[in-house]
């Protein structure tokens, strides 16, 4: 998914988001991870590493500041109960663009990440 920011340019259809695609055309087109917190249903979008820490940003505040959101790095004990909501999210956000953020968690089918590892 390292190129998924030239699928999303909001020139080849309005339906995307500016500031996701600033934020995936800069310095972060790595961090195309999409978890859910299930505590508290907030979305990350972002990169886990091999160890379970998660490198990445709350995705609403993408879709607000763009390349300015602040970038954080959170522990695995805080991201092992992390749903992966990776491949569902991209496909809904292919469909609905930016309307997704008001889909979810209904338009995503979270994936423990137990079972991503695998």
């Amino acid at each position: 998914m390292q190129a998924i920011n030239r699928c999303v340019n909001p020139r080849l259809d309005s339906k995307y988001s500016f500031n996701l695609y600033q934020f995936l055309s800069h310095k972060h087109k790595y961090l195309t991870n999409i978890f859910q917190d299930p505590s508290d249903q907030k979305i990350y979008i972002g990169l886990r590493e091999p160890d379970g820490a998660w490198y990445g940003a709350i995705l609403k505040e993408v879709f607000e500041k763009g390349s300015k959101v602040k970038i954080c790095s959170y522990p695995k004990s805080w991201t092992q109960s992390w749903n992966d909501i990776t491949f569902s999210w991209w496909e809904g956000y292919f469909n609905l663009g930016t309307a997704i953020m008001d889909e979810v968690p209904a338009a995503v089918k979270a994936v423990p990440f137990e079972k991503v590892k695998k």
